[in-house]
């Protein structure tokens, strides 16, 4: 009910605001970010450690921004199999299954997401201890992506709740429906 709540407020603030495009394409503020965050990273996937959790995830977007999602999960599931508790790749797997229509799929992995979830200090010590690991090429870009993909957990709330509304009931009434 809260989520529904929050929901529409913020609808209804944003009745009668519109933005012309002049406006948009004129912010400076994301023309500067565009050009710090590496958008894909030069990936050569045979050399690629199987270890390096940087540079898989970053393969792992390129496929996800792709839309090549049955490539992505899989390297994302690699991911898990060495950090069991990657809020970043439960997050992006969480929007695959989403964007594919798998409600119950993108509920469990938004669930894990938000359990996993580090607050941004507790991710940069997270993304420090990935840093101590030496890899035999270059590694920058990688460690930039991975850090650009940094997101607050208000995310993983929102595609919750809008996972529910898209799927037209929620899930955990529909489960314990099934129940009685």
């Amino acid at each position: 009910m809260e989520a529904d709540s929050f929901f529409h407020e913020a609808n209804q603030r944003k009745i009668g605001y519109t933005f012309e495009n002049s406006v948009l394409n004129n912010m400076v503020f994301f023309e500067s970010i565009q050009t710090k965050i590496p958008n894909e990273c030069t990936i050569d996937s045979v050399n690629l450690l199987k270890t390096d959790i940087m540079g898989l995830f970053s393969w792992g977007m390129n496929h996800y921004s792709a839309k090549n999602y049955q490539k992505a999960i899989q390297i994302f599931q690699n991911i898990l199999k060495i950090d069991a508790k990657n809020p970043l790749v439960y997050h992006y797997l969480g929007k695959i299954y989403y964007d594919t229509n798998k409600w119950e799929e993108a509920e469990i992995m938004f669930q894990f997401a938000i359990q996993y979830y580090l607050e941004k200090n507790d991710f940069d010590i997270y993304f420090k201890s990935l840093m101590k690991i030496k890899y035999p090429y270059n590694h920058s870009c990688f460690e930039e992506f991975y850090q650009s993909k940094y997101y607050e957990k208000i995310e993983d709330n929102f595609f919750l709740a809008s996972n529910h509304k898209s799927n037209g009931f929620n899930l955990i009434v529909q489960k314990n429906l099934i129940k009685k």
